[in-house]
């Protein structure tokens, strides 16, 4: 582990509008109040195959 106390988040959205939505509104309070820096990225994936 290299950073106990970092937190990654991964997230997988059905639609642009279910995205928008959810990004529209924001952390809360509280959530601002404890993170140190947020990063943002939209990746455009053409295809997927499960490895299990």
């Amino acid at each position: 582990m290299i950073d106990p106390g970092r937190i990654n988040i991964f997230e997988r959205w059905d639609s642009q509008q279910a995205v928008t939505t959810f990004r529209g509104s924001g952390p809360s309070q509280e959530q601002s109040a404890v993170m140190l820096a947020a990063s943002v990225s939209e990746y455009a994936v053409a295809d997927a195959r499960s490895l299990t």
